[in-house]
């Protein structure tokens, strides 16, 4: 519980040495509580994400759940909800996001 850190919004994150292909990305795990609301946002590169527990609802449709990997474009806009049962347990790769209204 100590190596956990804060992040953006209230996202809790373990940092973890990654690999060359993930060159300039940051790299980790992420929890994220239930019921959060993730805004609208821009990514600024390629962002890869692995559900290991809890779920979300990306735009409010796409329902991604434990074993789910989520692949997001450089350019690509969405937002996304945390399931309200438990918190979002997860692997995040990326290289930053705008926040777009």
């Amino acid at each position: 519980p100590d190596r956990w850190e804060d992040a953006v919004f209230g996202i809790k994150t373990i940092h973890f040495e990654h690999g060359p292909e993930c060159l300039g990305n940051d790299t980790g795990l992420v929890r994220i509580p239930a019921g959060f609301n993730f805004p609208p946002h821009e990514h600024h590169d390629v962002e890869i994400n692995y559900i290991l527990e809890g779920e979300m609802f990306d735009n409010g449709e796409v329902r991604y759940g434990p074993g789910d990997f989520i692949r997001k474009e450089k350019g690509d806009k969405h937002h996304y909800t945390v399931g309200e049962d438990c918190d979002l347990l997860g692997v995040a790769i990326h290289n930053g996001f705008d926040i777009v209204m």
